[in-house]
């Protein structure tokens, strides 16, 4: 994507999911994680044991039955490995690739009717060898820029909570909200003081818009694909704003890659979905 900075030190994705700017950069060096444990469990699992791992998920069949019968098992009973494959089954089958849970961290998406294939076992070596250049890491965002300095890049992606647009228990009851936001703004401004390189995905909240006034932005028109009903997938405004560009310049990158940058903000609603 042209509007990333030619030139970073360590790559930081706090709010990892699908990590799929990650594994377009390929960087160097790369801190990625998630307040999501099973989540950065099953990425450290693939990156340790690609092919066990494909080999598991390869036995088990999308079935209703079957994906019912995996949701209700307890992980915290489960082993390292064998909670990392019920994860990654169940992202994979469940409805739209997204994780939701109850009150009482319970995970309850139901499965989806068009959940595609399980990747090869050849994209799961090729994950593993790109994952090994990050530290995947159970960390909140704030835990994580904290450990960026001058001239590292981070990606903030956090999930488009507002008061208008609640969240019920997607990521986890205990993930980001809307009452965050001015701490999001404070941590934004906290490391462009700190000369780190910052990109950050949101909606085009007026508060967070007067905020980085003095930021480049881009203002991108999304048709959201995460919802239970056809006519709630509407077209939302979203942005996409750095302090390593002006507003000018990413509006010329945007005729060059807009599709690139349009298929980064769709992949938002998702962890570990793609083919």
């Amino acid at each position: 994507m042209e509007c990333v900075p030619s030139s970073y030190n360590t790559y930081f994705e706090p709010f990892a999911g699908s990590a799929s700017l990650f594994f377009d950069l390929l960087p160097q060096r790369a801190v990625i994680s998630d307040i999501n444990s099973e989540l950065i469990t099953a990425y450290q699992v693939i990156r340790e044991q690609p092919r066990a791992a494909h080999c598991a998920l390869a036995e088990m069949k999308p079935l209703t039955s079957e994906y019912y019968r995996i949701r209700s098992l307890n992980p915290s009973s489960m082993s390292r490995f064998d909670r990392s494959i019920r994860f990654l089954y169940l992202n994979r089958y469940g409805f739209n690739g997204i994780y939701r849970t109850n009150r009482q961290g319970q995970f309850n998406v139901p499965m989806g009717s068009r959940s595609g294939t399980l990747p090869t076992i050849e994209e799961y070596v090729q994950c593993a060898s790109i994952l090994k250049t990050a530290s995947l890491r159970t960390w909140d965002y704030r835990r994580a820029t904290s450990r960026a300095t001058r001239n590292d890049l981070v990606y903030l992606d956090p999930p488009y909570a507002t008061a208008i647009r609640p969240r019920y228990g997607e990521y986890g009851y205990a993930s980001y909200s809307a009452t965050q936001l001015k701490k999001l703004i404070a941590r934004l401004h906290d490391l462009d003081d700190r000369g780190v390189k910052v990109i950050l995905s949101y909606s085009a909240e007026p508060e967070l818009l007067e905020a980085l006034s003095d930021w480049g932005i881009l203002h991108l028109s999304i048709q959201r694909t995460i919802a239970a009903n056809n006519d709630k997938r509407m077209r939302t405004i979203e942005i996409l704003a750095t302090n390593s560009a002006s507003t000018a310049q990413l509006s010329s990158f945007t005729s060059a890659d807009k599709n690139g940058i349009s298929s980064l903000q769709l992949d938002k609603d998702r962890m570990l979905c793609a083919n």
